[in-house]
């Protein structure tokens, strides 16, 4: 596919608003977290969700080495949550507040919901990996979310 034409599929996608979450987990006890908006639900029975994980990623090998993460829902005022988990910066967890949830999985003040979750499958998407986890607890507050459409964040108001 030529520059363009990935660029005019870019846009296309781009289209489809989708809410912003960071997906965090443990690297040798340490919080590692990234910015993902293709973060889908699947199913209630059992309680699945899915996310994808570009294979060029930093953390490519740290989320495929774990079995549990943490899925941290924005709300409408965590744009510049979304900013850092998606920078280079390396002090991500010192520049916001957090705690471990019930799994020991870090969790971000402020969101809409938390999901801890175990890996149940890993599926090949082209230069993405689809993870497939269970949910193992979860938890929400009744805030707006930051929504994604058009190459910006939006709100509902």
């Amino acid at each position: 596919m030529s520059d363009d034409q990935n660029r005019n599929l870019r846009n296309a996608l781009g289209c489809f608003a989708t809410g912003i979450t960071v997906v965090t987990t443990l690297d040798a006890e340490e919080p590692v977290g990234m910015t993902v908006n293709s973060f889908a639900s699947v199913s209630l029975e059992p309680p699945l969700v899915s996310w994808c994980l570009a294979k060029k990623s930093h953390y490519y090998d740290i989320f495929m080495a774990t079995d549990i993460f943490a899925i941290n829902v924005l709300s409408e005022h965590q744009e510049h949550i979304s900013q850092l988990f998606a920078s280079a910066d390396e002090n991500r967890f010192t520049k916001t507040d957090w705690q471990r949830g019930h799994h020991d999985l870090p969790l971000l003040s402020g969101c809409i919901a938390h999901l801890e979750c175990r890996t149940e499958h890993l599926y090949p998407g082209g230069d993405h990996t689809i993870l497939v986890g269970r949910i193992l607890s979860h938890s929400y507050n009744y805030l707006q979310p930051l929504i994604f459409s058009h190459s910006e964040y939006k709100t509902l108001k």
